[in-house]
């Protein structure tokens, strides 16, 4: 499904800086889940799901081109949070979840298959007196592939460090990997992602 760029006139009674995120989605190029304006909410429509404030879910778009206001895109992230975070039984620091295209390819150069585009994903990072826990961060993980929440595991993904090559829980899982033997390189789990793949907003896988 090809989406086209609106013009503000066709929808002067909706909120202009919600047809700039919405533009932005047919500008360039991210069709991958169907993109309806009604997807989008304000802080004044969102509601938290207990732990997971509006302003976690913010896009943090900063001084960047095509600004959206407080306008996101939550389809699954704040279930998918909540169900982790209360299998977890603790506060869980959240450093990004939706990022609208501009913002997305600022960040990640462009990647159409990022679920932060489509309100599917948060990244986090735990810390142990102001440092990355190897510990903390995999008891995140292990709490999103609990079958009470049921993120699978290919979806919970762990970095040595920001920006670097990630490897999935199953990846650990496969090669016996775990906090006290990390891969090969790795000295700990500087932080973690995790998203869901279902287009329903009722179910985190």
């Amino acid at each position: 499904m090809n989406i086209k760029i609106l013009t503000n006139w066709n929808y002067s009674s909706y909120n202009r800086t919600a047809v700039t995120l919405y533009n932005q989605y047919a500008q360039y190029g991210y069709n991958a889940f169907p993109v309806s304006r009604s997807k989008f909410l304000n802080d004044t429509g969102y509601h938290n799901p207990g732990n997971f404030s509006f302003a976690d879910l913010d896009c943090n778009h900063g001084g960047l081109p095509q600004a959206h206001g407080t306008w996101q895109w939550d389809e699954t992230v704040s279930k998918m949070f909540q169900a982790v975070r209360d299998q977890y039984g603790a506060a869980i620091t959240v450093t990004s979840a939706f990022r609208c295209p501009v913002k997305n390819i600022d960040t990640e150069g462009g990647s159409r298959s990022s679920k932060h585009v489509y309100g599917r994903a948060f990244d986090f990072q735990q810390l142990v007196g102001g440092q990355p826990s190897t510990q903390e961060n995999w008891d995140v993980g292990q709490a999103a592939a609990n079958e009470a929440v049921g993120v699978l595991r290919t979806c919970i993904l762990f970095y040595p460090y920001a920006g670097g090559q990630y490897k999935s829980l199953k990846d650990f899982e496969d090669n016996g990997w775990g906090p006290g033997n990390l891969p090969p390189g790795w000295s700990v789990i500087n932080q973690g992602h995790i998203h869901s793949t279902l287009d329903s907003d009722t179910e985190v896988r």
